[in-house]
């Protein structure tokens, strides 16, 4: 039948069940997604017939709950297709920058100046 809401418990296994076949299980522990990914490598997929959903945040809001606005899902893992729910968790935008920066990930010099030149090329 029609899933009426993402509070029903058949809901919430039926789409956990279609997120676990778009996966590998690593030995590493993470859940690399294997579904389509976006240009910057983070996998995304439908739900609610909405396109480019990030797949870490749907496999948060399955596993764990609910998404506050102001909160981004973040990899302790640092794999962007990850959506294993134990490698994730929830920071601001400045956690994420600093995660980033203390994973040696944040763009510096050269590349810091090509990046944001980039992003405001394409409108981001």
């Amino acid at each position: 039948g029609c899933l009426k809401s993402p509070n029903d418990l058949d809901y919430i296994e039926k789409t956990k069940k279609r997120l676990l076949c778009k996966i590998n299980f690593n030995s590493n522990g993470c859940w690399d997604w294997t579904g389509n990914c976006s240009d910057n490598g983070y996998g995304q997929t439908t739900f609610r017939k909405k396109t480019g959903i990030k797949a870490s945040r749907l496999s948060w809001e399955m596993w764990k709950g609910k998404i506050p606005d102001d909160l981004f899902v973040l990899h302790r893992c640092d794999n962007r297709k990850c959506i294993n729910p134990d490698h994730l968790f929830l920071g601001t935008h400045e956690d994420n920058m600093k995660d980033m920066k203390e994973k040696g990930r944040a763009c510096k010099g050269e590349k810091s100046h090509l990046h944001h030149n980039n992003r405001k090329k394409n409108g981001k």
